[in-house]
């Protein structure tokens, strides 16, 4: 079983058993930290069997006729023209069995369904931050803001897995970096928004602001440096050494918990405060429904994503993975969010949770609403 940390399940295809690779920015962070280490044991990592490409051709292949296609010989390094070749054309993935490509190259359109897909799902979004939510002006600010960031991370989201720059490039690598980075600020967003409904910060407070910005820089800076460290060998932390076992599992603990269980237990966290909030406290259950209902659509999201982008790509002849599906079913849920604010008014937390509103005429201060 691979060490906490691995990444080798989740970006290569396994000899044997179910292929769970996926497209995912860690990916090429990984890849480029492989093409750094420079030995043959990580060029066969990079290009460990036949794949699958476009056009129903298959690449490294020592079966090939064709020279373009054949084996890449391990004793080689970067400079070789065959891995040369490769590199151009290689999508997201560390040494997956069915590879759609980098746009542009032996008539790949890159993850074409991805690319639109995230383009579509940005304009929505951003129509969505338009939408008024009947909210007070400091929890439609929280809100805005988390749909907001959500729509930034579409568009880095078609950079970095529509296999639009090329693998083990600089540009790649940083993009891929700061999505990280995205990502983890995206889940502190979602943690001080539950802290705040459940009253441990007030809305709209000085305090409740630093803890989101300074929280949010934390959050940030830490999960893009860890991936830059990764990709660049800056501190030399997370460096490969050739043969090693952080080589051949692609390991990078840092990057697994500020990349992946971060993001995935904020998600986790929110939807139980909110659940706690809406149904105990204010006692309502359609918004509850709503929450939940964009709970599922994103894990389904990622079930999606982990369990059917190698046989899309197989049945497509390499044209296109399953991140449009994750994609499409993160949008949703986030739909499915915002439509939960919306179905809880002000008035219903003066009512639900203060009486009503004519009972709180003549008190002393504003009366304090949940935030969501």
């Amino acid at each position: 079983m691979p060490p906490f940390g691995a990444f080798s399940p989740f970006c290569s295809s396994p000899l044997a058993g179910v292929d769970i690779s996926s497209p995912l920015p860690h990916c090429n962070i990984l890849f480029s930290a492989l093409l750094g280490v420079s030995s043959p044991a990580a060029l066969s990592r990079l290009f460990p069997r036949p794949i699958q490409i476009y056009g129903n051709r298959t690449i490294n292949d020592p079966a090939a006729s064709d020279p373009a296609s054949r084996e890449v010989d391990p004793s080689a390094n970067v400079d070789d023209p065959l891995v040369r070749a490769y590199l151009e054309r290689a999508g997201t993935g560390v040494g997956v069995a069915c590879d759609v490509g980098r746009a542009g190259v032996g008539g790949s359109l890159g993850d074409i369904a991805q690319i639109v897909v995230c383009g579509a799902c940005v304009g929505f979004v951003l129509w969505l931050a338009s939408v008024p939510l009947q909210l007070k002006d400091d929890t439609c600010s929280w809100r805005r803001t988390r749909i907001q960031g959500f729509a930034v991370t579409l568009i880095f989201k078609i950079l970095t897995t529509g296999n639009v720059l090329q693998q083990g490039s600089a540009a790649l690598s940083v993009t891929s970096s700061i999505h990280l980075g995205l990502l983890s600020l995206m889940a502190w967003i979602l943690l001080v928004n539950a802290s705040v409904a459940f009253q441990l910060l007030e809305d709209g407070s000085p305090s409740a602001l630093l803890v989101l910005y300074a929280g949010g820089a934390v959050a940030f800076t830490l999960s893009a440096f860890f991936a830059l460290d990764q990709a660049f060998g800056i501190s030399e932390l997370f460096a490969f050494e050739p043969g090693s076992a952080s080589e051949r599992d692609l390991v990078n603990e840092a990057m697994m918990v500020l990349g992946l269980l971060w993001p995935y237990t904020a998600v986790v966290v929110y939807f139980l405060v909110m659940a706690y909030v809406v149904y105990f406290r204010l006692r309502e259950t359609r918004p509850l429904v709503w929450f939940t209902v964009s709970f599922l659509f994103f894990a389904a999201g990622q079930a999606a994503q982990f369990l059917a982008s190698q046989p899309l790509c197989k049945i497509s002849d390499a044209r296109l993975t399953a991140g449009f599906l994750n994609t499409l079913l993160e949008t949703v849920s986030s739909g499915m969010l915002f439509v939960a604010w919306r179905s809880i008014t002000e008035d219903d937390w003066y009512d639900d949770v203060y009486g009503s509103e004519e009972a709180l005429k003549g008190g002393a201060g504003e009366p304090y609403a949940y935030a969501y």
